[in-house]
């Protein structure tokens, strides 16, 4: 406790405040407490956890690592704390680093269950299915046998099932789970999206439909798709040909690596693309950065919530770009020493899909880049990102017809950009995702060319363990059911007549 009352009433209230989930509150008390006594703070391991905690919530990663490891020093047996670092290495992709804070954990605690659940998944997270069922087995054991309902286990068994073809013992126990009625709506919702991958791969379309619906219901994200219509009309009015040649070039900075944009609607395929390229010894698929969109709310700070967009063209200004280029790879810096410490390859990927509507930005920032469009059949990419269950990542994912209508949005925005890339300066190479499925090994060593890599037989095992930033579909990928994926949407039934309405001319039967 602190000697002063003010400073210890501050505190507890961010403490609270942390606990209920009120990460930004919470971390401007404990800033407060900071500039108060900053020897108190740092020395206060309490603090230091929830902070840490507030910190992850909020993106700021390494800040939050730092905390937790400062929990660490000041108590060394503090178990949470490695379980802590461990799911944020996971996240990031750095899983040498995440398995040894999880073994580290484990050895303090052998049966601790959030420890044995996150080092299955780290297990599965490197296709390594065999070591998480062994893992995982005892404690399902207990499941079955009503000795336990602990859902973190059923979170965690479910992922595995769809890859060890034990969806049914899944679905038995997120059925019994999902019946508590004091359960939260996050919870519910993992639940309900856990049940719609088992169910839609043991071909129960309707049972997994009616559970995608229920769990898009708990999510409350508003979103306007009119406005973002108007917004991209605007932007493709903003941006001929003559606004483009007009752009100022950065200098490329010296000693980078080169960036491959793979651009593609969420459930395209773009996964699929970035660890091809992922796969090659001089290459690391960083996943989905941020970067660009900072730089788009810097140019477009009132868009929010919606998508920035620049409307005015003149903000890109000769030193606004280099300035750009060199912040994006300080961040892509910051993103390799977390993903692989002392790797320095010579090409990275990056996977935002938002970035569709920054390609002047990119042109501008990153001259004569190269950018992958992925593109699949319209109704299967919106019928599988609405059966993704993404959450709020994706307001307009709730309503299939406004889903329909994003996509449209997108790719015309798109089509905008590619019959425009000379006056753009960027190269464009276009992926059909059916064509990677059905001519793989062409279509990979298509991508590696463009990529500006020699080919390298790894690229055809794009799933190998190499580090890669984590994404939302990786247990997808590793599915070997692509083909069965092609006319997804003739399984759901149901959604055709509302998405096709969205769709507009950009369906396709």
């Amino acid at each position: 406790m602190h000697f002063n009352p003010q400073i210890e009433q501050l505190i507890q209230q961010s403490l609270q405040l942390t606990s209920q989930g009120q990460f930004a509150q919470a971390l401007a008390g404990f800033d407060q407490v900071r500039r108060a006594d900053a020897a108190y703070a740092n020395d206060n391991p309490q603090i230091q956890f929830a902070a840490g905690q507030c910190l992850a919530a909020t993106g700021r990663v390494e800040a939050a690592l730092a905390a937790f490891r400062r929990v660490s020093e000041l108590l060394p047996n503090n178990v949470a704390a490695k379980l802590e670092l461990a799911r944020i290495h996971r996240r990031t992709g750095n899983d040498a680093s995440a398995y040894i804070e999880l073994s580290k954990a484990l050895q303090l605690e052998p049966d601790n269950l959030r420890g044995v659940c996150q080092m299955a998944e780290h297990a599965m997270d490197q296709g390594d299915f065999t070591t998480a069922q062994k893992m995982l087995d005892p404690h399902i054991a207990l499941l079955r046998a009503g000795a336990s309902n602990d859902v973190m286990m059923v979170l965690a068994f479910a992922r595995l099932a769809p890859l060890a073809d034990r969806e049914e013992e899944a679905l038995e126990l997120l059925t019994r789970v999902a019946n508590n009625p004091e359960l939260s709506p996050s919870v519910r919702f993992a639940l309900l999206k856990a049940m719609v991958v088992c169910e839609d791969k043991l071909g129960r379309f309707e049972d997994a439909l009616e559970h995608c619906k229920e769990a898009h219901t708990l999510t409350s994200v508003s979103y306007d798709a009119e406005a973002h219509s108007e917004r991209v009309d605007r932007l493709i009015e903003t941006w001929t040909s003559d606004a483009m040649s007009a752009l100022p070039r950065a200098e490329h900075v010296p000693g980078k690596a080169d960036v491959v944009f793979v651009i593609g609607f969420p459930g395209s395929g773009t996964t699929l693309v970035e660890r091809t390229i992922g796969a090659h010894p001089d290459a690391i698929a960083c996943g989905e950065l941020p970067g660009l969109r900072r730089i788009a709310m810097h140019l477009d700070p009132d868009a929010a919530p919606g998508v920035p967009m620049l409307f005015e063209p003149g903000k890109l200004e000769k030193e606004f770009v280099e300035n750009a280029a060199k912040s994006y790879m300080q961040m892509v810096d910051r993103v390799l020493a977390l993903l692989a410490p002392g790797l320095n390859p010579g090409y990275v990927t990056d996977k935002n899909g938002i970035n569709a509507f920054y390609l002047p930005t990119i042109a501008s920032v990153f001259p004569n880049c190269r950018v992958i469009h992925v593109k699949r059949d319209p109704t299967d990419a919106c019928v599988t990102h609405h059966l993704n269950l993404f959450g709020g990542a994706y307001p307009y994912s709730r309503d299939i017809s406004r889903l329909g209508r994003y996509y449209r949005d997108f790719e015309r925005t798109m089509d905008h950009w590619r019959s425009n890339s000379e006056a753009l300066g960027v190269r464009f190479h276009e992926v059909q995702y059916e064509s990677f499925v059905n001519n793989h090994e062409s279509t990979a060593k298509e991508i590696i060319e463009f990529a500006g890599l020699d080919w390298d037989d790894t690229c055809l095992n794009f799933m190998g363990v190499r580090p890669a930033g984590r994404t939302t579909c990786i247990d997808e990928v590793r599915m070997p059911v692509f083909e069965s994926h092609i006319g997804r949407h003739k399984h759901y039934t149901d959604l055709l007549s509302a998405l096709r309405s969205g769709l507009g001319g950009a369906a396709v039967s």
